[in-house]
């Protein structure tokens, strides 16, 4: 026996895992399986495994009784191409493998929005594995939740309006459920299917509660999926084996994140996809997420909201993906807009990107599902959810205080509904309701943003000191930015003019010189007020450029301008203004420039004109 030292074992330990990494890349690791009936039985044992699976890997399968091979053999017969549909986009993924997908939701847990794509032979068996999935999550969160979070009076999540949930079941029926139908076609350029091939999906977590999802089949085959790879407790490659009609449970950031009490028992599934050289394969899952207004970081600085994470993934153009949202790589987000300003009418809001709510135009919640929404009979109001909340409270009742959006109300917000359901309510964006593409400069108007400075080009449109002079194009800022440093300047030279008539007798030119000065400082004030960036920085600028040229100690009108200039002639025994300066004017009348004197005064000697006869002799 050989006996090895502490430091050594330490020193050997990581080649000892990439020794273990490269063994489990020969074999597939079974997913700890379990049926509806033994999870649902309360069985402590059964809770211990599903503890363990949950603390591990984050990952567990479901046996079910149906079959789901009749559904992919219908995606797979789908005549996708690069011209799309509006549920249907194509991706070129990390190893160039073509991804078509087929994108639903499903608004809480009980409307499935409907979708169609006449480039699939039938959609009858994808909607009847979209119900299975959809039934078997309820009862697995229903699971979860005995195991786990009831009995424990413990807030799971809370949104930023105070509303709390406490079950996982309470979280998806107060969320929308992200669906999506995958095609994956691999070329033949892809020749090793081991760990170091090049991913398809590199390794992520997916930014949501959790992943229920059908392994994918192989077309053509019945092949069980093999291109799903997972990292196990001690971060070591495995690639999965999954069971026969089963669905796949996959935990998510905001189960090991979001939810309060789970941060230390649940982990989210680090995974990758790596599809083998030439095949084509077929897959479906749900994405469980969070409420938009739900509160996902929160400390002592900022307060992020599922809302604010959607927009900062969708726009972040790394090539990190570490976190991805919804199933796979997200691209990026066009056009998208943060809440909007003030407006004096609904007609202002485009009602493709922003709708009219406490008088604003506002960001439509779950924009990318717009058209699903309108096709599926739902309408977005205008309401109060805190009124909406209450058990003896109608969605009429929650909108009347908001006013259809022409009321200055906080706690108004937009939300969908079933129209049908909504009786008595008026609805602030329906399908009849005329919608406008094309992205405007900005909308509506503000005499002030609430929320800091903005810069160039924001999304609501500055009114600059009075009513009619809304800033709504890049021209009418360029004149304002133009006319904001003139006046600045101005007020410099006002400063300038006043001291300079100090000394005299005059009452009324002093005085009026002084309102003035009150006027364009406090007409400038009010504009530093609107917190626009650009603004902001032509009063600076114009009060820095007018007391350099007028009110420094040496100021450029001194020097560059009075010198030049000739203070008095004595031509005709008079003073008057020259442009030239004295003739023979020594150091001493030029040093400071002497004010000219009064009739009376007399010049030191030599300053004294000088006569011809002088000037011909000197």
């Amino acid at each position: 026996m050989i006996c090895f030292q502490n430091q050594r074992m330490t020193s050997l330990l990581p080649l000892l895992l990439s020794i273990l990494s490269a063994a489990t890349t020969t074999s597939a690791t079974n997913i700890p399986s379990f049926s509806l009936q033994s999870l649902l039985s309360g069985n402590d044992l059964q809770r211990q495994r599903l503890h363990h699976a949950l603390t591990t890997t984050g990952l567990f399968q479901i046996a079910t009784p149906h079959h789901f091979q009749h559904a992919y053999a219908t995606l797979c017969q789908c005549e996708f191409d690069d011209s799309g549909t509006e549920n249907e986009r194509t991706t070129k993924l990390g190893d160039h493998t073509r991804r078509t997908t087929l994108a639903t939701m499903t608004v809480g847990m009980d409307h499935p929005m409907a979708f169609s794509d006449k480039k699939c032979p039938s959609m009858e068996p994808l909607e009847e594995l979209r119900d299975v999935v959809a039934e078997t999550s309820l009862q697995v969160m229903k699971a979860l939740d005995d195991y786990f979070f009831l009995g424990s009076n413990n807030v799971l999540l809370q949104d930023k309006y105070g509303k709390e949930y406490s079950t996982l079941s309470s979280i998806s029926r107060a969320a929308n459920q992200l669906e999506h139908f995958h095609l994956y076609q691999q070329s033949n350029s892809t020749t090793s299917t081991t760990a170091a091939a090049a991913a398809a999906l590199d390794w992520h977590t997916d930014a949501g509660l959790f992943l229920a999802f059908v392994p994918a089949r192989t077309c053509g085959t019945n092949d069980i999926d093999t291109s799903f790879w997972f990292q196990d407790e001690h971060g070591i490659s495995q690639q999965a084996q999954f069971d026969q009609n089963s669905i796949v449970f996959m935990m998510g950031t905001g189960m090991q994140h979001w939810i309060q009490q789970s941060s230390s028992t649940f982990k989210a599934t680090r995974h990758a996809v790596r599809i083998p050289a030439g095949q084509t394969r077929a897959w479906y899952g749900m994405m469980h997420l969070v409420p938009d207004h739900a509160i996902v970081q929160k400390d002592s600085l900022s307060t992020v909201t599922f809302s604010d994470l959607k927009k900062s993934v969708a726009n972040d153009n790394s090539t990190d993906d570490v976190v991805s949202m919804g199933c796979g790589v997200v691209s990026p987000a066009q056009g998208r807009y943060r809440r909007l300003g003030n407006a004096n009418h609904a007609s202002e809001c485009n009602n493709s990107t922003n709708f009219f709510c406490w008088m604003s135009c506002t960001e439509i919640p779950n924009v990318d599902s717009l058209d699903n929404y309108l096709n599926n009979g739902y309408s977005l109001y205008c309401l109060d959810p805190s009124i909406e909340d209450q058990d003896d409270k109608t969605i009429a009742d929650a909108a009347a205080p908001c006013e259809t959006g022409y009321i200055h109300n906080a706690a108004c917000i937009g939300q969908w509904h079933l129209t049908d359901d909504a009786e008595g309510a008026i609805p602030s964006l329906t399908k009849e309701s005329e919608v406008s593409t094309e992205a405007q400069y900005c909308y509506g108007g503000t005499s002030m943003y609430m929320d800091g400075f903005h810069w160039v080009h924001d999304t609501t449109c500055i009114i600059y000191l009075i009513p009619g002079w809304v800033l709504d194009g890049p021209g009418k800022l360029i004149v304002a930015s133009v006319g904001t440093v003139a006046a600045s300047i101005l007020l410099e030279f006002t400063l300038y003019w006043r001291k300079s008539v100090a000394s005299s007798n005059a009452l009324l030119l002093p005085t009026a010189l002084y309102g003035l000065q009150l006027t364009l400082g406090y007409l400038l004030m009010l504009v530093i007020m609107t917190y626009s960036g650009v603004l902001f920085v032509c009063v600076i600028g114009g009060l820095m450029l007018g007391h350099a040229v007028w009110n420094a100690k040496h100021n450029l009108w001194s020097r560059y301008v009075v010198k030049k200039s000739t203070k008095i002639s004595y031509a005709q025994g008079t003073p008057s203004e020259q442009t030239q300066e004295l003739e023979g004017a020594t150091p001493c009348c030029m040093n400071g420039m002497q004010e000219a004197p009064e009739e009376e005064d007399v010049l030191p000697e030599c300053c004294q004109p000088k006569s011809e006869e002088n000037l011909h002799n000197a």
